[in-house]
């Protein structure tokens, strides 16, 4: 049996917040890709894919773990089996 954390892609109901002066995800993301570590209150994901509105990747961001809030979160697709 695999311990590897499931993949997930969550797609939020807003984008996220980051001020410009405390920059901790990129702007205009709307899409989070990655491992699903958690399911406490909300999802926390290791995310390493990042998409706009339109499902255009948003490159040169490294892998940020972030707790989306059930209320920020639209819907999510198990991407692991």
């Amino acid at each position: 049996m695999s311990t590897e954390s499931p993949r997930v892609r969550v797609l939020l109901r807003t984008e996220l917040f980051s001020p410009p002066s405390l920059p901790h995800a990129p702007r205009r993301v709307f899409v989070v890709e990655g491992a699903l570590v958690d399911r406490q209150g909300g999802l926390t994901v290791v995310a390493d894919a990042f998409y706009d509105g339109v499902g255009k990747p948003i490159e040169g961001v490294e892998n940020q773990t972030l707790f989306l809030p059930m209320a920020k979160i639209d819907h999510a697709v198990m991407l692991d089996g």
